[in-house]
């Protein structure tokens, strides 16, 4: 295993083979490429922001951006893949920086926020989606149901009416082993767990392949997406099933974004 400059294992190092990684922190020790793409208000010019000690460049990030506010255009994929996921409507980018300070999750780390229900980053589809890790806060204040992956034709990851993580009819992610911070829900074809108003690092690992082309949005973009308190840090998706390595993956999220 390959250690980062802050002596913690990169993620991408501790599970490999994934599909696509996003994140405001290194996922591989020996990814050489940029974070993300960021877009300024003041003028609407864009910057290409990369990683100091295996962070997200934060004095650059806000340098660059000003007093003004700031949002991500593109995500970098970091798994090698090129599958970047991206958002070039300014009016439907979320924001990273807000008045000149940087956007936090409760954990203090650099996190998106999104200011209404029609924003996302779109990536090209992945068709064969078998485990999933996210440190999200998916709850939503105004639209309750909720898309932790969106597609353009499928609604595999369909939340509810009631908040609810999937869609309580079961018939798309049930009986997908789903756990929130290391603690497995129970759920069955009729009833499901109530999404709680927290960050939380989620995992879930469907039992047949699954969709996604959209980081939280309904498959008709610009209608349901996260809004309100919610915020997001890091998604990893992998095309075979990682349930075995489960645990590795959580934890060394959770020893990064201290979530539990």
């Amino acid at each position: 295993m390959l250690l980062l400059s802050d002596g913690a294992l990169s993620l991408l190092d501790v599970c490999s083979g994934a599909a696509a990684a996003w994140s405001f922190r290194l996922l591989k020790s020996d990814y050489t490429g940029y974070c993300c793409e960021v877009r300024r208000s003041s003028d609407n010019a864009t910057q290409n922001i990369g990683f100091v000690n295996g962070m997200i460049d934060a004095v650059s990030l806000l340098a660059f951006v000003g007093s003004g506010n700031g949002f991500v255009r593109t995500m970098y994929d970091q798994s090698g893949n090129g599958n970047n996921a991206q958002r070039t409507t300014n009016s439907k980018q979320p924001r990273i920086v807000s008045s000149g300070a940087l956007v936090l999750g409760s954990n203090g780390k650099v996190a998106l926020t999104y200011d209404n229900n029609a924003i996302s980053l779109q990536f090209t589809e992945i068709t064969n989606i078998r485990s999933v890790f996210w440190c999200i806060n998916p709850y939503s204040l105004t639209n309750q149901i909720v898309f932790l992956l969106g597609d353009t034709s499928s609604y595999d990851f369909h939340g509810n009416d009631n908040s609810t993580y999937f869609a309580n009819d079961g018939v798309i992610m049930y009986p997908a082993p789903l756990y929130r911070n290391g603690v497995q829900i129970y759920y069955t074809s009729s009833n499901n767990e109530d999404k709680i108003n927290s960050l939380q690092i989620l995992s879930v690992f469907p039992t047949t392949n699954k969709k996604a082309n959209c980081i939280t949005e309904d498959r008709n973009f610009g209608v349901r997406s996260l809004d309100g308190t919610a915020v997001f840090q890091e998604l990893i998706i992998y095309s075979s099933d990682k349930s075995a390595n489960r645990v590795d993956v959580e934890s060394n999220m959770n020893a990064y974004y201290n979530v539990f």
